[in-house]
């Protein structure tokens, strides 16, 4: 059964999008079947894996929706163990939608219960907040991934998911659980970085992974372009980072399974 795992964070600008797209290239290369999942109606993740999706195409909202089965979302990429099921802006419209669908905190979890057999892994890109979407992701995901940008305030704003998680997970019997902390957008030369860094180490001791993915220019750049660092830049240090933790999280996954 492959392993779900959510980008999570309650911050937007801390860079979920591009963990998601860059851990799934990442994974995809290590020719680990990876499937990511966009939910936030933005599409960004959508525009920087799919090589077929067209305006109009079906998604995740099809699926949560019962439009059409999930399975029959999924669209191919330029990678050829990379899969993705799109989001677009109805997305806005979905919670809505499903006003008066019983127990739809857990939709999601029953979706990928159908299509997590054909996938080493599943990279769900959640919004930020705690909003209907994100609260699905979360719930569905086995373990979840938190970017965390090495800036002020980011120990008050880890500390304020921790304690929302903990409900979360209380609430609605989620089998969640936290894969780890990643430090993002790391500058070695600046003061603030350095010292965030250490302190969330020393916090959250054993919780933060040990690849770090530093402040690059690439990084953004590739994203503006619609495209992983990894295909536009695979020697650069971002690239490296990103290879790191995907490397990272399949060592953990097969430490747990022995």
């Amino acid at each position: 059964m492959g392993k779900i795992i959510c980008i999570s964070s309650q911050k937007g600008g801390v860079g979920k999008t591009i963990t998601a797209v860059n851990l799934s290239t990442a994974l995809a290369i290590a020719e680990k079947k990876t499937l990511l999942l966009d939910m936030d109606f933005q599409g960004h993740a959508t525009g920087a894996i799919t090589a077929e999706g067209k305006k109009g195409e079906k998604g995740i909202y099809d699926a949560l929706t019962r439009t059409i089965p999930v399975a029959e979302t999924i669209k191919g990429s330029e990678i050829e163990y990379l899969k993705l099921i799109p989001a677009d802006i109805r997305l806005l419209g979905v919670e809505h939608d499903l006003r008066s669908h019983n127990d739809r905190e857990h939709i999601l979890d029953r979706l990928l219960n159908d299509i997590r057999k054909e996938f080493d892994f599943i990279i769900i890109d959640s919004p930020p907040s705690f909003s209907f979407l994100s609260v699905n992701g979360i719930i569905a995901a086995d373990f979840l991934v938190l970017p965390l940008q090495c800036e002020y305030f980011a120990l008050e704003s880890l500390g304020q998911f921790f304690t929302v998680f903990r409900g979360l997970k209380k609430k609605y019997k989620a089998r969640t659980e936290i894969g780890g902390i990643l430090l993002n957008m790391f500058d070695p030369h600046e003061a603030l970085s350095v010292r965030i860094a250490g302190e969330v180490m020393k916090s959250f001791n054993g919780m933060v992974y040990r690849s770090v993915i530093p402040r690059c220019r690439g990084i953004k750049e590739s994203a503006c372009h619609g495209k992983s660092i990894i295909l536009t830049d695979i020697s650069s240090d971002g690239s490296k980072g990103f290879i790191s933790l995907a490397r990272e999280i399949i060592g953990t996954m097969y430490c747990n399974e022995e």
